[in-house]
């Protein structure tokens, strides 16, 4: 037998407030009519706060905390082309990743005052859902005397060498870190002007002092 011919015409395209897409058809074919509806769910973004406030910070100090991105979606994946902080006394990383359907991801945030006083801004998440850009508010209070200054580095991840480029007011923390005198040695607490080996995960480095 002869396979059945068929003629599909569209009957209309509908996107609910969830932002998922109908596409509503009609096949004619010998056999019979049939009407079909294909839905294409988009993704979704979600936090798990929409603010995040730290507590008092000494200037040239730093304070983590943790933003938690959420992709409620049941198919598709969740693309973050860039998430950055308007306000360069806050830092997060990483700044592109993907969530999968019904997944999260953790996004650290750095508080690291660059002087004294009240400091505010937003993360600003941009992204492939239709609510893009989403953001969340971050603050903080700088507390001591002087302006210290902000030294970024980018690396490739892997093995790399670096030194502490400034003197800090607390104790830096890169865990995993090596230093060498007559031998190699783990030092996380990083002292200003000694070399030192870490395997990064993260290619982006973030340096507050004096």
């Amino acid at each position: 037998d002869d396979p059945a011919q068929f003629n599909d015409e569209p009957r209309g395209i509908v996107v609910d407030a969830l932002g998922n897409v109908y596409d509503a058809g009609y096949s004619e074919t010998e056999d019979g009519s049939v009407y079909s509806v294909l839905k294409y769910e988009a993704p979704l973004l979600g936090f798990n706060r929409t603010t995040i406030a730290f507590a008092q910070t000494q200037v040239g100090c730093r304070k983590d905390d943790t933003l938690i991105v959420r992709n409620p979606s049941g198919t598709n994946i969740l693309e973050v082309s860039s998430l950055v902080a308007t306000d360069q006394n806050f830092t997060v990383s990483p700044a592109t990743f993907n969530v999968s359907a019904r997944d999260s991801v953790r996004v650290a945030v750095r508080f690291a005052p660059l002087s004294a006083g009240l400091k505010s801004g937003w993360l600003v998440v941009n992204h492939n859902g239709l609510s893009t850009p989403d953001s969340v508010q971050v603050t903080g209070s700088g507390t001591g005397s002087g302006t210290a200054i902000l030294v970024d580095a980018t690396h490739v991840p892997g093995w790399r060498l670096y030194a502490q480029p400034v003197t800090v007011a607390c104790p830096m923390v890169i865990p995993y870190s090596y230093a060498f005198a007559g031998g190699y040695f783990r030092s996380d607490t990083l002292v200003t002007g000694r070399g030192y080996w870490t395997k990064l995960a993260d290619p982006q480095m973030h340096f507050t002092g004096f």
